[in-house]
């Protein structure tokens, strides 16, 4: 037989120095193989050689084989052309009875037409193609984090599982229904439910078939303590536990959560001790931060770098593959510690500079100095200041509790962290708008307020209240004033009925309330904040009129504002303006 494959082929009985040489040769330009593959009389492949097999004959027999039916492998992988099926469907079917350790066990399989030697193909190449179809993605919580990577992944034709102990909440998603805000997610479940994602409740229930690995990816809180500012890993751990009872050779644990620095050293030794294996020979572990926004975070999967490190190059090989699709920039880093420290880093920085700018609002109020003007003048024009406007406070599940990550890698030098500082600004900022807004509203404890906008952020607009600043502005200010009223333009609210407030729900067209507040606070800024504003004023009834605006999201001229209202009392961060209409 005469191909261009002739120089890696080689019949059953020929000499042994025959297929050594056979061995050396290249397969394609550049590429050595060391794989030889044995035909018979008939030119029919029956076999492969490869020089794994020569070292693993040396170590069992001491010696060298005298024949190549000592070293051939007979049960090879091979793709039959004349069966008419996917190649990959068939390398995968293939693997999926054999089990390995590594990736792919081989790299190269012989296409055989009726037998014949037809063709090669080189599996590096193509791992994406069989991985999408042999391996399943398990992501272990469907939050924010865990969700919207499921669906992003998913959309890319990969299989899909997604794992939370909550029933109720796995129930909903079965029937397309999510529990969070983001455009267009509820199609996109529907959508992903009826294809490629599974939803179940305990990890005990993923289906493992032999030659199909699985990478779990934990998207668990890990929230903060709020005796001592650490942070808890409980859910981590028991996942992990469940994990460790699950796990076979191959598979892979990617880190999606944010974790203190070190904590994936802590994983590895774990079940390195537990199982008695080895991280890049027999699984494979990856720090892959989430770094999205929420109301935004399925669009910035996708958009956004994506950073990855690993224990291992084997690590970082493997962790490439599973979300190179879903994230097409990947940035590589040479440990996981660093991985771990960056995300950490940015939402710590983040806070930093809010702080700052929160800081200088105070030192604004000292002197009666407008904050807004004094941040525009410092900005403009110059581009060594970039001066974040301030805030209400900063609140949210991430930039609330990653600055105390710092504290628990950096321990002992914590009280002189200005990270921590700044973050403990931000965290009494409520109390001081309190204090300020008591300072500027004349007979506060008479005034109906109306309060708009409860969740922690309007842009992109979210429904998550966890650790809104709004909701501790509102817990100091009601005791302070004679009722208050709560309204957001998308959140349920039901929860605060308990808290001695008037909740308005997000349905309710505003024009048609009967409320008429003499102060109404905006306290995040969502884009329907400012409609809100103008349909209470529109109607008002009072002459004296107090808007808290930090966002700077509505015109204290506006022209919706009704004949009766003879004054705006506009405040800002800083200070307090009058406007006579």
């Amino acid at each position: 037989m005469t191909t261009r494959f002739s120089p890696i082929t080689i019949r059953l009985d020929e000499d042994l120095s025959r297929l050594l040489i056979t061995l050396q040769n290249y397969v394609f330009p550049y590429q050595g193989s060391g794989l030889a593959i044995v035909i018979d009389r008939d030119d029919k492949v029956v076999g492969v050689v490869t020089d794994a097999d020569i070292r693993r004959f040396l170590s069992s027999h001491r010696r060298m084989p005298e024949k190549i039916e000592e070293v051939i492998k007979k049960d090879f992988l091979v793709v039959k052309e004349e069966d008419n099926t996917d190649p990959w469907i068939q390398i995968a079917s293939q693997l999926e009875v054999r089990g390995w350790k590594s990736y792919l066990p081989v790299r190269f399989v012989p296409v055989t037409r009726f037998g014949k030697l037809f063709g090669l193909i080189d599996l590096e190449e193509h791992q994406n193609e069989i991985s999408m179809l042999r391996d399943q993605i398990c992501i272990i919580g469907m939050g924010y984090v865990g969700l919207t990577l499921a669906l992003a992944i998913e959309s890319h034709g990969r299989k899909v599982i997604g794992i939370d102990n909550n029933e109720v909440l796995i129930k909903a998603l079965k029937q397309g229904s999510s529990h969070i805000y983001e455009p267009g997610i509820d199609n996109l479940l529907n959508v992903a439910v009826k294809r490629n994602l599974r939803l179940l409740s305990h990890v005990e229930e993923i289906s493992r078939n032999e030659g199909f690995r699985c990478s779990f990816i934990l998207c668990l809180p890990t929230p903060l303590d709020n005796v001592d500012d650490s942070i808890n890993t409980k859910f981590m751990w028991e996942a992990i536990y469940k994990i460790k009872d699950c796990i076979q050779r191959g598979d892979s644990l990617v880190m999606r959560s944010t974790v203190p620095v070190g904590f994936g050293r802590r994983v590895i030794a774990y079940l390195e001790s537990e199982l008695g294996w080895k991280v890049g020979d027999d699984f494979h572990y990856i720090s892959a931060p989430e770094r999205t926004v929420e109301g935004d975070a399925i669009s910035e999967i996708s958009r956004l770098p994506q950073l990855i490190g690993a224990a291992t190059k084997e690590c970082l090989d493997y962790g490439t593959l599973i979300l190179k699709d879903t994230c097409p920039i990947l940035v590589p880093v040479s440990n996981i510690e660093t991985a771990e420290l960056c995300k950490i880093t940015s939402n710590a920085y983040r806070d930093y500079t809010f702080a700052f700018a929160n800081h200088m609002a105070l030192v604004s109020q000292e002197h009666s100095i407008d904050i807004d003007e004094l941040i525009h003048a410092s900005n403009f024009g110059y581009p060594r200041s970039t001066i974040p406007s301030p805030s209400p406070g900063v609140g949210g599940p991430c930039l609330s509790k990653d600055p105390y990550l710092l504290k628990t890698s950096f321990d002992s030098k914590s009280q002189l962290s200005p990270i921590v500082w700044a973050r403990r600004l931000n965290q009494i900022m409520p109390t001081r708008i309190v204090e300020f807004l008591e300072n500027k509203i004349e007979k506060l404890s008479a005034k109906e307020v109306l309060v708009i906008g409860i969740a922690f952020k309007g842009k992109p607009a979210v429904k998550d209240l966890r650790n809104s600043t709004s909701l501790e502005i509102l817990s100091e200010l009601r005791p302070k004033v004679k009722r208050a009223h709560v309204f957001d333009a998308i959140c349920d609210l039901s929860s605060l009925l308990d808290q001695g407030v008037s909740v308005i729900e997000s349905d309710v067209d505003l024009n048609s309330i009967e409320i008429d507040p003499d102060v109404i606070l905006i306290l995040n800024n969502h884009e329907l904040n400012a409609k809100s504003v103008d349909a209470i004023l529109s109607k008002s009834q009072k002459e004296n009129v107090y808007i808290f605006d930090p966002w700077r999201t509505v015109n204290p001229l506006s022209r919706f504002v009704s004949t009766k209202v003879k004054q705006i009392n506009y405040i800002n961060m800083s200070t307090l303006k009058e406007f006579r209409l």
